[in-house]
């Protein structure tokens, strides 16, 4: 059977689109319309005239008219001299009359058809004849082309099958070889980088760990040696020192140190010399007497050192503590009231300030009455930013934040 493939017109030149309908002369070609029905297209259509004289069809025709699910149409034909040739004709001349925009084709050896060939191709219409021998050689042409097609198309689907396959497997090896030496590569290149990331970080552990002991022992020392009241500042809790503590050298009998110093050499003693007071100090001095109460002694002595610095402020305590001529500074500090103490105690702050700030004259009444907010440094900067500013709120914090303590005991 011939491949649909090649069920392709065995007269229609490449671009012809016409519908073919083919006209057989059984009578001079014989069963030949056969293989011809098979080979034909799907729109095309095969009309066959036959009379008592047309010839037997043999067994293979048979056989291919069963297989193909195309139907011929047949015609009887009228018996006579040439009577099936004057039939085909006059059918011609019927259905060029109903539809000129098909190719009709006669299929005959008989050359007597050419004459009405010719008379309708002058009149331009699509008419041609084909011997039974010429349309053998061409169904046969179509076969062995087919069958050629077909075989080579066995073939290469074959090969290119066989080729895929072989390709497969060796991309399939090669893949798999591949990602083998990959897998090793970055197996080993992973392990490589472990070890040194493992080892830069056991490094970096042992580096951080030595510089974290030393900033801690560098940190306990300096906590060690700070003042204070900047160890406190940022959540500060107020808390009552006692006068022992933070002036070990200090009693407050005067009489003791007064034999302490006459049992001492007097070699030692002619050494000792009495600082001079200057009028800026005496006046800071009588300031601070008339403020802290004779009794917090270690007040005393930590505002003159806020004043004067460590070394000046302790001269100071130590000529002003006892000296007569302050007495009269003390006996006031029964005469004024707290309020008025903290006023004196603010007024001293800003006069000794540097830079120099001017004292607002709310301020020793609004940090008196803060009695709340002075417990912690943290609120009262809050409280100081809150009445006067962001600026100057911090300004004033800065400059009173190491008094607070002192002016809490008044």
């Amino acid at each position: 059977m011939i491949p649909s493939y090649v069920i392709i017109n065995v007269f229609r030149s490449a671009g012809d689109q016409m519908k073919r309908i083919y006209l057989v002369d059984s009578e001079n070609v014989g069963d030949i319309w056969v293989p011809l029905l098979v080979a034909s297209q799907p729109d095309e259509e095969v009309i066959v005239f036959y009379t008592q004289k047309s010839p037997h069809m043999n067994y293979e025709n048979v056989r291919l008219l069963k297989e193909t699910e195309k139907e011929a149409e047949f015609i009887k034909c009228f018996e006579g001299s040439n009577a099936l040739d004057f039939q085909l004709v006059t059918q011609l001349g019927y259905m060029l009359c109903e539809n000129q925009e098909n190719c009709y084709v006669i299929v005959s050896n008989d050359t007597g058809f050419d004459a009405a060939v010719r008379y309708w191709k002058q009149r331009n219409m699509p008419v041609q004849r084909i011997s039974g021998k010429e349309l053998s050689r061409r169904l046969q042409q179509k076969t062995k082309t087919a069958e050629f097609l077909e075989n080579s198309t066995e073939a290469a689907t074959e090969q290119t099958a066989e080729f895929l396959k072989h390709e497969t497997e060796a991309a399939t090896g090669q893949t798999a070889e591949f990602l083998k030496h990959k897998t090793e590569a970055a197996t080993g290149q992973t392990a490589e980088f472990l070890k040194h990331e493992t080892e830069a970080a056991t490094e970096q552990t042992a580096e951080s760990m030595k510089n974290e002991t030393v900033t801690a022992e560098e940190q306990v020392q300096t906590e060690k040696y700070a003042e204070p009241e900047e160890m406190s500042e940022p959540e500060e809790i107020q808390m009552e020192i006692p006068d022992e503590i933070m002036r070990p050298d200090e009693t407050t009998d005067g009489n003791q140190q007064d034999e302490e110093v006459s049992d001492a050499d007097p070699e030692k003693n002619i050494m000792v010399k009495t600082p001079e007071i200057s009028k800026e100090q005496d006046e800071v001095i009588r300031s601070l007497l008339t403020c802290i109460s004779k009794d917090r002694l270690a007040d005393f002595h930590n505002a003159l050192v806020l004043f004067f610095g460590e070394e000046i402020g302790k001269e100071l305590y130590q000529e002003a503590k006892n000296s007569s001529a302050y007495a009269i500074c003390r006996e006031n500090q029964n005469a004024i009231s707290e309020e008025e103490k903290f006023d004196v105690y603010c007024q001293t702050v800003f006069a000794y300030s540097d830079p120099k700030l001017d004292c607002p004259e709310d301020f020793s009444s609004f940090l008196y009455k803060a009695n709340a907010k002075r417990k912690n440094l943290n609120s009262l900067r809050a409280a100081l930013q809150g009445h006067y500013g962001k600026d100057k709120g911090m300004k004033y914090y800065s400059l009173f934040k190491s008094h607070i303590k002192i002016m809490n005991r008044m």
